[in-house]
């Protein structure tokens, strides 16, 4: 009875038939792994054929399908005279196969353009004798990758009034005619559009002063508003920007920034809620003083030249390699009590050896203040910075409702050439070597820092935030190996864990175990496609690794040792390292308490290797002081099948 009454009720079917969604294509899901690809094909299909089980539940699967479209191609797929190889049609259009193309054509509310000039031109020409006045697309709410060149005046019967967002990028080989038939097509739509998204590639190819191509700033209908392209801001245009009433999110790329007050534009911007801004980081540091948005909850800022030389003198917009450690307080100096997420990318063209952030608890510290951060994230990519072990310890009470602490370090990309001939006029000759480039050279390098976190301060942090589902750390010391029968089952619920480097010719095995029994539930599907060495004889290597795990997952006897274990240790502040056979002795500043050889020995747990449970005083050993726990965990493959 309850299953007739599912079919029976579209509402139900739909709502069941909802988590079988794909949901809407980006930028960012199109970049992902190919397993990200083949589950979303995954539930085209399962969708697809839900719809061919019955009538009843037929409907609501193919509105759910047809919901959300990848390529605008797969539209055309409906249409039988069109062939896909040939990308256009072979015969005309009959008015039974336009009726059953507008059946699924009212369904689709979000479409992504995709490679539009593989469809035939004849194809537009077709279209648009079928729907003259009207959209094609009648219901469409959502428009993505709507490119502006010298075809986009076909396809302008895909900008309905309905849409609500939309995403355009002029080409910058595009003619001046063509943009302005274009634009004037879209009136209508951008008069309507609540989420609006532009990369003027042509305006980034024109000279300085050149009037932007759409006067954004005149949008004041706008909820989310994105600049893709390098924008150089006026006092009227932030002011119009401060002024939108429903303004709910920002992304900009400053390009120039005038001289403002700080505080000037206080009093708009009062209902942002997400800021992202990308430009020099002095500009970006003004900004947010000069606005400083009351109800801001998230805020994404990215530098990507962090050395180069600004343009102006003044306190806030100081900014070179030498003191780019203090132009963050500018920008600390004004988030909002309301502030949960803190996203900083770093980006620097120097010299690799070069610290610009000796230690990130200075660029950690100040964020104790804003007390309701759920999530922070920072990303160096070129300048290096450390995490100790103690700042880290130093962090466990801060942000109780942490849910994903990330500390990224990244290699920078490659410079470009000083002169690139096929690169464009504007762009070609880049000029000798900025002098931050030689002043950071010329700096002697420091010795490489070697108090990472251990793997017990890890386990710490996270046990002090229950709610944390992602942590990434720049490395972790793996020169303090963990005792697995001290490791506590934690439970945590912990879905996501990197480091950016781990320190070579050190075997993982030990810690991979201790990591298991503290963050049982990761996500690890993304490294399923993962291959560590592309030369053939190496692969045996990593085949045993995988086996290796399969087999401790199956034996569960590093669970085992703390089940069995006297006490029973439940914390994680009890867990006892021991100091790994030629690692180098700790450094003499280390101030995050770790153990000396004396202590661990004395908190250390008694050996598999039968030590004198009396506690004889005698010299122990090698084998005794420093037992080797990898050997119970070894794999012995034979060649037989007895």
């Amino acid at each position: 009875m309850a299953r007739e009454n599912v079919l029976l009720s579209p509402q139900i079917a739909s709502s069941v038939l909802a988590h079988l969604s794909p949901g809407p294509l980006s930028e960012s899901d199109s970049k992902r792994s190919p397993r990200a690809a083949e589950r979303r094909k995954e539930r085209q299909t399962t969708l697809a054929r839900l719809a061919c089980v019955c009538r009843a539940i037929s409907s609501p699967a193919l509105d759910i399908l047809w919901e959300h479209i990848d390529k605008f191609r797969h539209i055309l797929f409906a249409l039988k005279p069109y062939d896909r190889k040939q990308a256009k049609f072979t015969d005309d259009i009959t008015d039974s196969d336009w009726a059953r193309f507008q059946e699924y054509a009212a369904r689709v509310r979000s479409l992504r353009l995709g490679e539009i000039k593989k469809v035939h031109w004849t194809v537009w020409v077709l279209l648009t004798r079928r729907c003259p006045q009207g959209p094609l697309l009648p219901r469409l709410e959502s428009l993505t990758g709507f490119k502006v060149n010298e075809r986009s005046p076909g396809y302008t019967m895909l900008l309905s009034p309905s849409v609500v967002r939309l995403e355009l990028q002029i080409s910058s080989s595009a003619e001046k005619s063509v943009v302005r038939m274009t634009l004037q097509a879209a009136q209508p739509t951008l008069s309507a559009v609540r989420d609006f998204t532009i990369d003027d590639q042509a305006h980034a190819a024109k000279e300085k002063d050149a009037p932007e191509t759409i006067p954004y700033w005149t949008l004041s209908h706008l909820h989310a508003l994105r600049i893709v392209h390098k924008t150089a801001l006026t006092i009227q245009i932030l002011e119009s920007l401060a002024a939108f009433p429903d303004l709910r999110k920002l992304d900009l790329h400053i390009k120039e920034l005038p001289q403002i007050p700080t505080g000037a534009l206080a009093a708009g911007f009062t209902c942002l809620r997400e800021l992202k801004l990308t430009g020099r980081l002095g500009d970006i540091c003004a900004f947010v003083a000069a606005t400083a948005p009351p109800n801001l909850e998230i805020l994404a800022i990215n530098a990507p030249d962090l050395c180069d030389p600004e343009r102006v003198s003044d306190g806030i917009h100081a900014q070179t390699g030498s003191t780019a450690e203090r132009s963050l307080d500018p920008l600390y100096a004004h988030l909002p009590p309301s502030l949960r997420s803190l996203e900083a990318t770093l980006r620097c063209r120097c010299d690799q050896g070069f610290y610009h952030f000796p230690e990130a608890n200075k660029l950690l510290a100040p964020l104790r203040a804003v007390y309701g951060l759920r999530s922070i994230s920072l990303t160096f990519e070129g300048p290096k910075t450390h995490l100790s072990d103690s700042a880290l310890l130093a962090l466990q009470d801060a942000w109780p409702g942490l849910v994903a602490f990330e500390l990224f370090a990244r290699e920078p990309k490659p410079k470009q050439p000083v002169y690139d001939r096929y690169a464009p006029r504007a762009r070609r000759y880049r000029g000798p070597p900025e002098e931050s480039d030689y002043e950071c050279r010329s700096r002697p390098l420091p010795p490489p820092p070697r108090d990472h976190p251990t793997l017990r301060t890890l386990a710490a942090f996270a046990q002090a935030h229950p709610r944390l589902e992602r942590l990434a750390l720049l490395s972790v010391d793996l020169d303090e190996v963990p005792d697995l029968r001290t490791v506590p089952l934690l439970g945590h619920t912990l879905r996501y864990l990197e480091f950016s480097t781990l320190a070579s010719g050190i075997g993982l095995y030990q810690y991979a175990l201790a990591f298991d029994m503290l963050f049982p539930h990761l996500d690890l599907d993304h490294v399923q496609d993962a291959v560590m060495s592309a030369a053939a004889g190496e692969r045996n290597t990593e085949l045993q690794l995988l086996l290796l795990a399969l087999q401790a997952g199956r034996l569960g006897r590093h669970r085992e040792r703390v089940v069995n274990a006297a006490g029973g240790v439940r914390d994680a502040s009890e867990i006892v390292l021991t100091r790994r056979k030629g690692a180098p002795p700790p450094a003499a500043d280390d101030a995050d308490g770790s153990d000396s050889d004396e202590s661990t020995r004395s908190r250390r747990p008694p050996s598999v290797f039968g030590e004198d449970s009396a506690g004889d005083a005698r010299a122990p050993s090698r084998r005794t002081a420093r037992p080797d726990y990898n050997m119970i965990e070894t794999i012995h493959i034979r060649d037989d099948c007895r």
